[in-house]
Formats: C-alpha cells, structure tokens, sequence
C-alpha cells in the first residue's frame, strides 16, 4: 500500500471510526441509530445468559477499557477512544456507556442506519493449517475439511450473491431421447455367445418403449390426446418394466425423438408422423389418413400434407433438357439424389 494511504496516526483513525456515544443534543439521528445498533450487550454480571457468554465472560471482551486518545498496542492492534464522558444508553435496565460501543463510521451509519462493525486493519496475515501433534507424520492427521474451511475467502461479490439468492451453481435443462422403429425392427439385446434360438425365445422380445407407447394409447383416453413428445409430461417410462406409469410429481425436462437422417427413407417420414399424430396406437394407425391405410410412411406424409412434390424440380429438369446436353441433365439429376432433395426420385 502506498504510504499516504496508511493511517499511522491515531487522529486518522479518529477521522474515520468512533466508538463512543454521540451527543444525543447536537446529533439525535446518529444517537438513535447508534442506540439500536451499535451498543453491544449488557453481557457479564448484568446479563449472564448473554449469546457472547462462555465460561463465564464475553467471548467479544467486552466492557472495554476506557482510554482518552486513541492507540496503537505493541502488536499493533488500534485501541480505540473511550472516555469516560457520563454519556450512556440504557438497554434492559443497563447503563452501557462507551465501553459497550462497538466501533463504526459515522457516515455509514447515516446513510444505511444498519449494524455496520468498522475495524481498521493493518497487519500481516498467514495462513497455517491444523496439526496434530502426535499424528503429524500420518497420512490421517491431515484434515482437508477443516483446512478448506480456515482458508476459505468470501469476497464481497460472492456474499451479496448468496445473500441475494442468486443460482450458485450453472443448471442445464435436461433433454431425453424418445426411441422409435419401423414394424418388427425394435432393437434386440443379447450376451455374446448366446445362441440365435435362445435370443427368439425371449420374453422381451416384442418389448419396447415405442410398442408400450401403443399399449398406453390404447388403455388411457389422456394419452391419445398427447402427441409422443408430450407423453412424458403426464406419464413416466420405467425401462425395466417396459411400462408408461401416471407421473405423480411434475418434473420439467425436455424430451426429443432421436433424430434420423433423410437418406433412411421409411423410418424419417416414420419420424415426420410421429410429430404430428396424437394418440397412435399401432403402425396401421400412424400411416391411415382420412380412413386410407397407405403403404409406406412417405405417402401418408403427403395425404396429410407434411412434404411438397417434386414439381419445381421436375420442371428445372425438363427446361434444362431444352438448353443442356444429356451429360448435364444427367449430372444435375445425380446431383438431386445426392442432396437428398427429391421426394420421390424414382417417379421424377
């Protein structure tokens, strides 16, 4: 620190911390805040089931001697002015006098009229970790609890965001997937070396998330009014039991149907449905529209009106065919396929 911002003398620290009883003639405001704030006790013989109390005195040394200037003691701790003026406040029938004040700046209590303890400080501090003596030299004997507890820092920052309540710690919203399949592709688990009969023979066989998505649409008037990304909402998958049960506490997170690219034709328009169909309950179910049973996922995608046609491209072939070579036109049609842009390519 830079000299001149020292305060070696005790008239600087006067300047800036007092622990003596204003007059309450001259300056009644900061009589009052002092009365409720800063008078410290009665502890002692006038008060013995005092908080500060242990082992019969207070654990806060308070009274205080009464010194007419203020001091700097031989371990450079501030002493502070306390004359003996006759000025005092009465607290439960007590007399406290300046003994009893507990050091503040007079500006501070002004402004905040709070319980605002004002030390000057100067000294040179170190850190030293617990030892036990007899044990030192075991691997027990250090105790990283109780070191990061005598070295812990609490910065100014970090107690006004405790104190106003602010998250601590970074939160994510959770996002959990939603699994699905095409008919009869349902995912099969099994041991390595296990036979090819003994995995047929399961009785999980024919279990899944998916397929038990069918049986709670079938069995619960709610759940077909949800589409499958909002199942979990209202009801709670148990994979061992391979069961949609009721929720009974309401827990937010985000859920989402695996993503599948559009090279994997049947199972991405399968996808396409699912985020559009409330309450399916068989794969029949998912491909009918307006009372038609459709072959394939894809024309059930465009009787409800989910994919375009291919006419614009079409038409970009046919204007082509007029202007380019045959190598070109057959260029720009493989181009199309690989940028999986075509709807139906096979009718194009």
């Amino acid at each position: 620190m830079d000299p001149k911002c020292k305060f070696p003398t005790a008239d600087e620290i006067d300047k800036l911390i007092c622990a003596e009883i204003p007059d309450k003639e001259k300056d009644p405001e900061l009589y009052n805040i002092i009365s409720e704030c800063m008078i410290h006790g009665p502890c002692g013989s006038a008060n013995p089931s005092s908080p500060c109390m242990e082992e019969g005195s207070c654990s806060k040394l308070y009274p205080k001697q009464n010194v007419k200037t203020t001091n700097i003691d031989k371990e450079g701790y501030p002493v502070y002015r306390r004359r003996k003026d006759g000025h005092f406040i009465e607290k439960n029938s007590f007399k406290c006098d300046n003994r009893y004040v507990v050091p503040y700046n007079q500006t501070l209590s002004l402004k905040y009229h709070a319980h605002i303890y004002v030390e000057w400080c100067n000294q040179t501090v170190t850190e030293e970790g617990h030892k036990n003596l007899q044990n030192e030299n075991t691997p027990s004997s250090k105790d990283e609890i109780q070191d990061y507890f005598d070295g812990r820092y609490v910065s100014a920052c970090e107690a006004m965001w405790r104190i106003l309540a602010y998250p601590i710690h970074y939160r994510q919203t959770a996002v959990l997937p939603l699994t699905f399949h095409e008919e009869g592709k349902q995912p099969i688990y099994y041991r390595e070396g296990e036979s090819a009969q003994n995995v047929m023979d399961h009785d999980s066989l024919d279990e899944s998330q998916f397929l038990a998505l069918f049986q709670l649409n079938k069995r619960d008037e709610e759940a077909r009014k949800l589409l499958y990304e909002e199942i979990p909402s209202k009801f709670i998958w148990y994979g061992e039991e391979k069961y949609f049960f009721r929720r009974k506490t309401r827990t937010f997170a985000i859920w989402r149907i695996n993503y599948v690219p559009p090279t994997i034709d049947d199972a991405y328009h399968l996808r396409i449905l699912l985020n559009s169909i409330r309450g399916p309950t068989s794969f029949d179910h998912i491909k009918t529209m307006n009372g038609v049973v459709h072959k394939t996922y894809r024309e059930a995608c465009y009787a409800l009106g989910l994919l375009d046609d291919d006419k614009e491209y079409i038409e970009g072939i046919k204007e082509a065919h007029f202007m380019c070579s045959p190598k070109f036109v057959r260029k720009m049609f493989v181009r199309m396929l690989l940028l999986a842009v075509l709807s139906t390519p096979h009718i194009v």
